[in-house]
């Protein structure tokens, strides 16, 4: 057996929380089994709400945005992280090219043997590129979290 609820109940609670009620309304509050409880409960929250000077609930849908917004920070969070490693990554094989480099033309014994030589100077110029990428990836790391 199911109860229908109160056809009048909507436009009964609109009249109890805008002090709108007329004679009419309080009659049908007080006959009806449903309005009367709903009406005095209604009253009882909005009094609790009050005194602890509540704010009202937000809707589903800023619950949902805010759900979203939350969602999207994470996955950028998430993003800029595996970016910084990647960047990292890069930065230490860069240096480890230019060690090697390096080491192959003192091993050579190459007369002009040090950073100046075509080799390194690239490498080096590999490094500084990486780590130039790797300041920018990390700042706009910090910018998302």
């Amino acid at each position: 057996m199911s109860r229908g609820t109160c056809p009048r109940l909507p436009a009964t609670l609109a009249a109890s929380r805008r002090n709108g009620m007329d004679a009419s309304i309080i009659a049908h509050v007080d006959a009806c089994p449903e309005c009367g409880p709903a009406v005095a409960l209604d009253r009882a929250l909005g009094r609790m709400a009050a005194v602890e000077d509540a704010r009202p609930f937000p809707s589903a849908e800023a619950i949902r945005l805010e759900g979203l917004l939350e969602l999207e920070r994470r996955h950028r969070a998430r993003a800029a992280a595996v970016r910084v490693g990647i960047h990292a990554a890069a930065s230490a094989t860069c240096v480890g090219l230019l060690a090697a480099a390096w080491l192959l033309e003192i091993r050579a014994g190459s007369p002009s043997a040090g950073v100046t030589s075509a080799a390194c100077g690239a490498a080096l110029a590999a490094v500084a590129m990486s780590l130039w990428n790797l300041a920018r990836v990390v700042d706009e790391a910090a910018a998302v979290s």
